[in-house]
């Protein structure tokens, strides 16, 4: 073709003064190469999300999972009409397995923490419950109101108050995000709790029971393991749950004490919440809500049948007495 003095191609001159829509002139111009050479490299783009969409869809069937298009092409999705992850139904309890959440590793990681955390905090709460509770009834302590008032003390405080103090404790040791570090900052919330139920317990036990075995020649330890701690066992199991159930429910002390690898389930809870609504909360909301009652309905059971226990053993005490040559026992 002809080219001006400039290098371009001429321009071209109509063919005719009233052009028609058939007319070449009438006609609008073609797309150019570089118009083409994007529709092209999109059209590639949009065939590569089909296929690797299409491949993740296989390796993982469950239709909660999104696909890396849903994440890395959201905004083409979206105009495709595929629907997005918030439009999916919500899944069931197996959230709390991991199994139907983007990011499900973090659910089992936190509830197995959150389970040896609490297992550890029920262990000190009761040993710290039994000593307390025993010194505070079977003992000529001086203050005892004062010293119980003081062991009831962490229940008083602001629990953001304690958490600042044990994380102003734990950071030089570097223990922040160990297990022990939190289940120590548990205890000083559950052993309270611990040592009321246990007080309680001890002080509902007739003591005549006690002074019955000791006074046939039993030692501290045999009263103790054979009368007082079988008798104690409703409240000691009634103790251990309470304890279990609040370190487990334990956010603030959590909170300052997890690091980014050690995270338990009330602040996994938290992060869901804080930056996006997860339908899997809702699942582990019902289970916390479950365990809950099913402890309830376990201490009320555990203390109907220890209070039948100890007015078997009274009956048996009075039947005893009022024998011919009870006074003598």
């Amino acid at each position: 073709s002809r080219t001006s003095g400039t290098g371009r191609p001429p321009r071209a001159s109509s063919c005719c003064s009233s052009p028609s829509p058939d007319c070449c002139c009438s006609r609008p111009p073609g797309p150019s190469a570089r118009a083409r050479g994007r529709g092209v490299r999109h059209d590639r783009t949009a065939r590569h999300m089909d296929r690797t969409d299409r491949a993740h869809r296989r390796r993982h069937p469950h239709p909660a999972l999104p696909g890396p298009a849903d994440h890395r092409h959201r905004r083409h999705l979206v105009r495709r009409g595929t629907p997005s992850a918030r439009s999916r139904p919500a899944p069931g309890l197996s959230a709390v397995t991991g199994r139907c959440s983007p990011d499900g590793s973090k659910w089992p990681a936190a509830l197995s923490l959150s389970v040896l955390v609490a297992s550890i905090t029920t262990v000190f709460s009761v040993v710290l419950g039994i000593t307390a509770a025993t010194a505070l009834t079977r003992s000529e302590l001086p203050l005892r109101s004062a010293v119980y008032a003081l062991v009831l003390g962490p229940l008083l405080i602001p629990q953001v108050v304690t958490a600042l103090g044990l994380f102003l404790l734990f950071e030089p040791a570097a223990m922040l995000g160990s297990p022990i570090a939190i289940a120590l900052g548990h205890t000083v919330l559950a052993s309270p709790i611990a040592v009321m139920i246990l007080v309680a317990t001890l002080r509902g036990i007739d003591e005549r029971l006690e002074d019955a075995a000791a006074s046939m020649g039993a030692g501290r330890l045999t009263v103790a393991r054979r009368i007082t701690f079988p008798l104690a066992a409703p409240g000691i199991v009634a103790a251990a749950i309470f304890s279990f159930i609040t370190s487990f429910d334990e956010f603030f002390i959590s909170q300052f004490l997890s690091s980014a690898n050690t995270v338990t389930l009330p602040v996994q809870v938290f992060n869901a919440l804080s930056y996006d609504v997860d339908p899997s909360v809702t699942a582990v909301s019902a289970v916390l809500i479950a365990f809950a009652v099913l402890a309830l309905v376990l201490v009320g059971l555990v203390r109907w049948i220890g209070s039948g226990r100890q007015h078997a053993l009274l009956s048996v005490e009075n039947t005893a007495g009022l024998a011919p040559g009870g006074d003598a026992v």
